[in-house]
């Protein structure tokens, strides 16, 4: 025997505004508790530094990280907020509001990611950065000197 069409409908309806509940609070609290850990890692970073410039450069990337966990916290009040939503125009403009938010938090990770992949290469705190090079440009002219590599005829 099949089940009414409509019972089944209300049924995956009410589902679907658990689920986006659920995964709403968690967004939020996962948004928050990213700022939370960001700011942790801020304290720690700049306990450690040694120049003015790495000092701007983790304040930088605080903001940006903080940033990007608001908007991660502000989604999920939006996905939340969806249980409520019985209009159909609304709940499209809400739709629309999550997807600006992810939108907005996919280029601030872009940038962070540009931003601390450039910081890294230009980094020259560490210890061994000179012998890295020495070992990188040894290792160059030994390719240069022995292609197939040394032993290989």
């Amino acid at each position: 025997m099949m089940p009414d069409p409509t019972t089944l409908l209300a049924v995956i309806e009410g589902n679907v505004r658990l689920m986006t509940l659920l995964f709403g609070v968690g967004s939020f609290i996962g948004g928050i508790m990213l700022i939370y850990a960001h700011r942790r890692g801020l304290e720690h970073a700049t306990a450690e530094v040694e120049t003015a410039r790495n000092e701007r450069f983790e304040v930088r990337k605080f903001r940006r990280r903080a940033l990007a966990g608001s908007l991660i916290a502000s989604m999920g009040v939006m996905l939340a907020g969806l249980c409520w939503v019985t209009d159909s125009r609304m709940f499209s403009l809400f739709l629309l509001m999550i997807l600006g938010l992810l939108s907005g938090i996919m280029v601030i990770a872009m940038i962070d990611f540009f931003s601390v992949g450039l910081h890294t290469l230009t980094d020259t705190r560490t210890d061994n950065h000179k012998t890295l090079l020495q070992e990188y440009h040894k290792r160059k002219r030994e390719r240069e000197t022995h292609p197939l590599g040394p032993g290989e005829e």
